[in-house]
């Protein structure tokens, strides 16, 4: 629940206690986070360049080693590290090692946790967070306040190289693939459109898990043919990656549509098959533009021209 912490017990009040009870020295608990996690260990020599000099925006949580609250909020804050990789830092601090930047922040109970804005100028720019302690209530607040500040959350990301596929899709997350139709085709306007709809049904999904790729006909071939994508226009596909396994969409491609099979890809309703002979290879290609198709100029012969004109 947001409102569980437990109050701070100083380092130096457990290393009085331990001399008082004769004992010869207090081994520190164990972090709570490792280096498989995308979670940024932060002490106070390092929080100045990590957080209020990071590139972009930051959530921080304070946390101690021994409490049982932050122990039960770990695997949703390295959750949640993950699912915003790349759109927000999400660090962490035991305030019972770094008391400093601890007591700057006015820290009184584990686990505390800050969101700090990109280019912040003061401590009184950095916000509380008292929302859900699970990975999809402090994604989706992490990602509302990114674009309160005009930043992006987590795609449409735009299918150009096998690069991106392994960034975007790595670790447990689900990569949804919308296959659209030639620029040409459709338009820039229907274009933006329909990656609107399919990222509006993603993000009311709640699962921090799904992330939306994209691409265009006759772009990534492999992909077509493999998660039998081709002649269907729109299509879409859901892809795990750490899996190779992928499950088609079947039904409309709307809001509604894509929602349905969203949930049901969480409930377990909707099963992905395993790829046979593995997850095909993304090519490289140049990025859409963001442009409509540029018009087509027929070929006119000069003679056929200077010969109707006489």
């Amino acid at each position: 629940e947001a409102s569980r912490s437990v109050p701070m017990r100083p380092l130096s009040a457990v290393l009085a206690a331990a001399a008082v009870l004769g004992l010869a020295a207090v081994k520190p608990a164990a972090a709570l986070y490792s280096k498989r996690d995308d979670v940024i260990e932060v002490t106070d020599a390092t929080f100045k360049d990590e957080v209020t000099k990071a590139d972009g925006v930051v959530a921080v949580e304070f946390y101690a080693p021994w409490c049982g609250h932050c122990k039960n909020l770990a695997p949703e804050w390295a959750a949640a590290a993950e699912a915003l990789e790349g759109d927000v830092n999400v660090a962490a601090v035991d305030a019972t090692q770094h008391a400093s930047v601890a007591s700057r922040f006015g820290v009184r109970g584990y686990p505390t946790i800050k969101y700090i804005p990109a280019g912040a100028s003061s401590d009184a720019d950095v916000q509380d967070y008292n929302g859900g302690r699970d990975a999809s209530s402090i994604t989706q607040w992490a990602q509302a306040r990114l674009q309160a500040e005009g930043g992006s959350a987590g795609g449409p990301v735009e299918l150009t190289s096998q690069a991106v596929f392994d960034k975007e899709c790595k670790k447990q997350r689900i990569c949804i693939i919308a296959l659209l139709p030639h620029i040409a085709t459709e338009g820039k306007e229907r274009r933006e459109a329909r990656l609107a709809t399919m990222q509006a049904a993603v993000k009311a999904s709640k699962a921090p898990q799904f992330r939306l790729l994209w691409t265009s006909e006759a772009q990534q071939p492999a992909v077509e043919e493999a998660f039998g994508m081709r002649g269907s226009l729109p299509s879409v596909v859901a892809v795990s990656r750490s899996k190779k396994a992928f499950a088609r969409h079947r039904g409309p491609v709307d809001e509604e549509g894509i929602g349905s099979f969203l949930s049901g890809l969480v409930s377990g309703r909707v099963r992905p098959a395993l790829a046979k002979g593995g997850l095909p290879a993304i090519a490289t290609v140049e990025p859409w533009d963001g442009q409509d198709a540029p018009e087509e100029e027929d070929d006119i012969d000069l003679e056929e021209l200077l010969g109707e004109s006489l």
